[in-house]
């Protein structure tokens, strides 16, 4: 979260300046920011939040991942998005008020005030506090329940922890207790597990209390995160970490000082005071070197050395040089670098081979001629020549590029307006091609949809099966006769 800002609102002017990074592999562009931004967050949703660097004020909005104000810097506090809202806090003529934003800068200010707040939003909910307690309220301001939460923590795989008297239990997103207070302690559910403490150990518990790994003398437990967490245990040397599976079998030995979370695979890991990362099993994939490292996102992270950020991929090659004075982590392939005063933004795009697919695709039992590569073993699509060819059955999408947010509109209910390349054969002479990460955010009737896609030839090509799922139809494979089936 980012910290509060000061006073007076301010007029932002930016000039942009873009250069390309050649690094073997990867697509690496830089925005050059004229502009002396004391903070830039995350990119979530397409946009990140930004502070100015005024003398007579500082203040909060965000820009889009070209460089430009979307949002303009008018607010005294303001978070990263999470699900499509931003938390923000606004000066009016009588009083300071809380409340969220939406991508597209549309406010939902609260009547009433609250001492502090906690966000970013999740499962639909902002914590808040007042008088010393703490309860929920939705996007809208209206409270869950009274103030009558003395510790509790943001909701989580829908439950959230609180903790009364020196016991934890859960509750539900309608404020129901679901867990009572029998734990010493707690952690947030993730993937159905949290991790609580009882007497003697560490456990780890389901959504109906029952206690699916039992601890033995554990002196701390980490959440869940792609079926991977870590236990601990005093040791000769002091507290050392092991990896388990949600069957609590163990994936590695006690070896680790501490541990971060598993993300794509790759978790951040202490060993001998300095910072790397191992896979799953524990084996180590990047050796421990750095002073601080951020968790995978997109295949990329960062890290820092003697005091110097950069950006390493997930085989640990430095892909940004380690030269830069501040970092944030990166989030849709696109991360903010700070070179003494000044921020930079880098767009990272990895190069895959694309190959031609033989695979036939049909609609409704009938053989549509899609234009489809392989990357990395799965079959890419033509975004437009998908929506184009669903519409003939009257499922209905159009496709907007949004400029001004960086990102690609599917709207639904309407219909599609042709750009005249729709179904056509590109430069079909060559059977591999290179296919470059997008990082532009997918919009489907203002949701953010998390979906992967290849830019090949200036067009967007996404997979067959996330598509299905948020636009609506089925999509099954038939291996015998190596075919895809669309059912509309």
């Amino acid at each position: 979260m980012i910290k509060k800002g000061k006073i007076l609102i301010c007029l932002i002017a930016i000039m942009i300046m873009s250069s390309v990074i050649v690094f073997a592999g990867y697509n690496i562009e830089k925005v050059n920011l004229n502009s002396n931004y004391k903070l830039i967050g995350k990119f979530n949703n397409g946009l990140a939040v930004v502070q100015n660097n005024y003398v007579y004020g500082e203040k909060y909005g965000y820009i889009n991942s070209n460089g430009n104000v979307v949002i303009p810097c008018q607010y005294e506090y303001a978070s990263d998005f999470n699900e499509g809202y931003a938390i923000i806090q606004k000066n009016t003529v009588y009083s300071k008020k809380w409340g969220v934003i939406d991508t597209q800068g549309k406010e939902y200010l609260w009547d009433e005030t609250f001492d502090s707040i906690i966000g970013p939003v999740s499962n639909g909910k902002v914590l808040v506090q007042k008088y010393e307690r703490w309860t929920f309220v939705d996007i809208y301001g209206k409270k869950a329940s009274d103030f009558r939460y003395f510790n509790i923590n943001s909701f989580s795989d829908g439950l959230a922890l609180i903790k009364n008297s020196g016991k934890a239990g859960y509750i539900d997103t309608a404020t129901k207790q679901v867990i009572p207070f029998n734990y010493i302690d707690g952690k947030n559910f993730n993937e159905g597990l949290a991790p609580v403490k009882t007497n003697l150990t560490w456990n780890y518990i389901d959504k109906n209390n029952n206690i699916v790994i039992k601890g033995t003398y554990y002196v701390d437990a980490t959440e869940f995160s792609e079926g991977v967490a870590a236990i601990a245990k005093e040791e000769l040397l002091g507290k050392r970490y092991a990896l388990i599976n949600k069957k609590g079998e163990f994936l590695s030995n006690f070896v680790f000082e501490e541990v971060g979370k598993n993300i794509e695979g790759l978790i951040p890991v202490k060993q001998y005071s300095v910072w790397g990362f191992a896979d799953c099993t524990g084996n180590i994939i990047v050796k421990p070197k750095y002073t601080s490292v951020s968790n995978f996102s997109g295949g990329y992270a960062t890290v820092c050395l003697n005091g110097k950020w950069g950006v390493i991929d997930a085989q640990g090659n430095e892909i940004i040089e380690l030269k830069y004075h501040e970092a944030n982590d990166v989030g849709n392939g696109i991360v903010a670098l700070k070179y003494y005063n000044t921020w930079n933004l880098f767009k990272i795009s990895k190069k895959e081979n694309a190959n031609i697919s033989k695979q036939k695709i049909y609609i409704n039992g009938n053989l549509v001629n899609f234009e489809t590569y392989n990357i990395l073993d799965n079959n890419y699509v033509k975004l437009r020549d998908v929506v184009y060819m669903i519409g003939k059955y009257n499922l209905n999408y159009n496709i907007t590029w949004n400029a001004e947010k960086q990102r690609i509109d599917i709207i639904s209910n309407k219909k599609y307006v042709t750009e005249g390349n729709e179904m056509k054969i590109l430069n079909s002479n060559k059977v591999t091609k290179t296919g470059i990460k997008n990082s532009s955010s997918i919009f489907v009737d203002e949701i953010s949809r998390n979906i992967l896609a290849y830019t090949i030839d200036g067009y967007n090509y996404m997979k067959l099966r996330d598509l299905g799922n948020v636009l609506n139809f089925e999509v099954e494979y038939n291996e015998n006769n190596n075919s895809v089936y669309i059912k509309i």
